[in-house]
């Protein structure tokens, strides 16, 4: 009885922390009346307790819940403490007071707990190899070798400085990417979740292999809100996993379905994943502008597999769902026409008027609101304000990962920035890659994937920025082009064998051999490991570039991806033998290459290759007819 009443008292007030703190965000994207680091400050107070409480609701022993609530309390204080005194700080930066050391220290010190409890091991770790590195550097020898700091200059720089923790990646956290976590927490709560997997039933469920396509459609928007590969696996794929296995898929394939559509959702405009967030503040641009960059490579990588997904339909011989047994698109709009004008409605603000992200996060939450208890007052359906509180909650648990992993992430920069390590670092990649742009963006793509495999999407991204992108850069690669190579890679970890966690979690609900699934899981994501290379060499499918080019490179890259579907699943009109698979994804990723020579030859052998193909499929045909 005692510890009910202890985890209802926790319960409160973690619900009081989470409303008050989603009131906060919703005020100040509406109006914006407070400094960068008064902004900051709260938002991580704010984050900080409630993370640190919810660890006590889950600890029963005394001693650790007393730690929980010290940490807790500490969380809120030491922002507060920041709040109070950023400004008077700022302007004595060489003089700093005993307690104001104190402060600096346990600042980090929490930083690196609650980032360890919130997003795993391996964040703070690497944190920590900087902060000794801080120390450790003056006895390093050659490249890695600087003069030294002190503990003032380190604090200055890492607890206190704009590039540390209060720095532009909490900066995101604590603007539009809090608001887009609540805005997709709001559509799920409010049954977006349903609609988006109905809708994709009534539009897909007809067609060759309709569940797989189902899938593909539903994950791309459900990734799109909710900016997670795993979350997204759990989210659909308890629905559409064995709905494709029902259909004829093999669970292998099936599992895989789910697991590279997840994946691609964290790419897909116009919500795409935190670091996308995180992106726009780095590079000084909109986050209209890097959705509008990042929307041909999504469609490309989208193509890729729903094409490979059409193939192997009409390899295993499946047809469509009956119709009688299938949602029609009439009433799934009908029922869910206020979650269209959402989305809508954020795209107009974002994209057209071209508002700042977080009054457009704040618009279209306010709209699907409206929109909401406009459809329940017509219907005469009961508006529930205890959903209203329950979101809060929710979207305040789901933007602690973003929270807890970008203040960690800032210790990092911070030790860059104090160590000058980020000017130094770049010479360093640039020499071990050999002066070779090829052969640094191999080293990208496999840092990339392996921090992925221990990382969410958004701490990978953050730490490469930092680590790599400045020597892609120094070598001739386009500022928005490298950071979204690196974003690419980032979230391709959960397809990557031999540990990603997206095809892991898919092969538990779909019953199948994780490894069997991870590899076809890669197959079906291959584009996404192809497109990031094409677009460093031709900036032209970020819609940088005229016209022609851009033209050009959509082109060869969707020959290349019709090419690479067919001979990947080894189907077109008929079987595929194994020479001209080979020939075919040969000449795929020739038609792919952004060098002119290369890519006429891809193009000619794949419009050979096809265009004889249907020439004998006919010719077959009317043979057996005449005969």
């Amino acid at each position: 009885m005692q510890v009910e009443a202890r985890h209802t008292l926790i319960k409160r007030a973690i619900g009081v922390l989470s409303v008050m703190l989603c009131v906060f965000q919703i005020y100040t994207a509406a109006t914006m009346p407070l400094t960068v680091l008064d902004q900051r400050s709260i938002h991580y107070g704010f984050a900080l307790a409630i993370l640190f409480l919810y660890s006590a609701l889950n600890h029963m022993h005394l001693i650790m819940r007393l730690v929980d609530y010290a940490l807790a309390i500490a969380g809120v204080g030491l922002n507060l403490f920041i709040l109070l005194n950023w400004e008077d700080m700022a302007v004595r930066p060489t003089n700093m007071l005993p307690i104001e050391f104190v402060v600096g220290v346990v600042i980090v010190l929490i930083t690196l707990e609650a980032a360890r409890r919130q997003t795993g091991i391996w964040l703070p770790l690497i944190a920590l190899v900087f902060i000794l590195y801080a120390y450790i550097g003056p006895m390093l020898p050659g490249v890695l070798r600087f003069s030294g700091i002190n503990l003032r200059r380190f604090l200055n720089s890492v607890s206190f400085g704009s590039e540390g923790i209060f720095g532009m990646c909490l900066g995101a956290s604590a603007t539009f990417a809090f608001m887009f976590v609540l805005f997709g927490e709001f559509l799920l709560k409010f049954g977006a979740g349903d609609f988006i997997i109905q809708l994709a039933q009534a539009c897909m469920g007809r067609v060759r292999g309709g569940s797989a396509k189902i899938a593909i459609l539903a994950s791309s928007l459900f990734g799109s809100v909710s900016g997670s590969a795993i979350a997204n696996v759990a989210g659909t794929g308890c629905i559409t996993i064995p709905l494709m296995k029902k259909s004829g898929y093999p669970p292998e394939f099936a599992g895989a379905v789910e697991a590279s559509a997840s994946t691609g959702g964290q790419i897909m405009p116009p919500v795409m994943g935190s670091a996308a967030f995180v992106m726009a503040e780095m590079l000084g641009v909109s986050y209209g502008m890097i959705c509008i960059a990042a929307l041909i490579p999504a469609i490309l990588y989208f193509s890729a597999v729903f094409i490979m997904v059409d193939l192997k339909a009409a390899k295993l011989g499946m047809k469509g769902q009956q119709v009688e047994d299938l949602p029609k698109l009439s009433a799934v709009l009908k029922e869910g026409w206020h979650y269209l004008i959402a989305i809508f409605v954020l795209i107009l603000l974002f994209i057209v008027l071209q508002w700042s992200a977080t009054k457009a996060a704040f618009g279209s939450l306010v709209a699907l609101v409206v929109a909401d208890w406009t459809r329940k007052f017509l219907t005469k359906q009961k508006i529930d304000i205890k959903l209203i509180y329950e979101t809060f909650v929710d979207g305040a648990k789901a933007a602690l990962t973003v929270a807890t992993a970008t203040a960690c992430a800032g210790i990092i920069i911070g030790v860059f920035t104090a160590t000058s390590l980020n000017i130094r670092f770049s010479s360093v990649l640039i020499a071990l890659a050999g002066n070779n742009l090829f052969a640094l963006l191999i080293l990208a793509m496999v840092g990339a994937i392996i921090l992925g495999m221990g990382l969410p999407t958004t701490p990978v991204y953050i730490i490469l920025s930092v680590l790599i992108a400045p020597a892609m850069i120094q070598m001739g690669v386009l500022p928005l082009a490298a950071h979204m190579f690196l974003l690419y890679f980032g979230c391709m970890a959960p397809v990557t064998p031999p540990v990603g966690l997206g095809f892991y979690v898919a092969a538990g609900i779909a019953q199948s051999k994780p490894m069997a699934t991870g590899l076809q899981a890669f197959m079906l994501s291959i584009a996404g490991f192809l497109m990031p290379f094409v677009f460093v060499y031709d900036p032209a499918l970020l819609l940088e570039g005229s016209i022609p080019q851009i033209l050009w490179a959509v082109l060869t890259c969707l020959t290349g991806t019709v090419g690479l579907a067919c001979g990947l699943v080894g189907h077109f009109l008929r079987e595929i033998s194994v020479v001209k698979r080979v020939i075919l994804i040969v000449a795929a990723i020739m038609s792919i290459i952004p060098e002119p020579i290369s890519s006429y030859i891809g193009l000619g052998i794949i419009a050979a290759f096809l265009l004889l193909e249907v020439y004998l499929v006919k010719f077959s045909s009317s043979k057996m007819q005449a005969s």
